[in-house]
């Protein structure tokens, strides 16, 4: 089986996020885009890894460029993802395409999505979602 066939025959149960890289595999139970931002901060290189991931918005597609994850499959994308992934040449796949992100009480745009929303750039995309997680956390 091919990284992105294992990493989506892992993201079962209360799985939120599975990457897999040869023999390496890892998992999340946490929702949004924690988990890639907690493994980026713990100085994991996610560079060649493929990504099994519940909802991908453009944030999550953004940090993927920027980490150099390699492919990608969701249950849901959001029309910007598809839109940025394709502009920067990153192997995609998606059960159901959705037209944008909504936050968690489902009356506006998820808060991850507006900060990237006039991005292209994926470091500065990082930046402003770091900032942007801290601002949430009060710090």
């Amino acid at each position: 089986m091919s990284d992105i066939e294992i990493a989506k025959s892992n993201l079962v149960g209360d799985k939120t996020c599975v990457l897999v890289r040869g023999k390496s595999v890892l998992s999340s139970t946490h929702r949004g885009i924690a988990p890639i931002m907690e493994w980026i901060e713990a100085g994991v290189d996610l560079a060649g890894y493929s990504l099994a991931d519940r909802m991908v918005g453009k944030a999550i597609a953004m940090l993927v460029v920027y980490t150099g994850i390699r492919e990608v499959y969701t249950h849901c994308m959001s029309e910007s993802a598809i839109e940025y992934l394709s502009s920067h040449g990153v192997k995609f796949q998606y059960a159901t395409k959705t037209k944008r992100v909504l936050n968690r009480a489902r009356d506006g745009l998820c808060p991850m999505e507006s900060t990237v929303q006039e991005l292209d750039d994926p470091k500065s995309a990082y930046i402003a979602l770091r900032a942007k997680l801290n601002e949430m956390k009060g710090k």
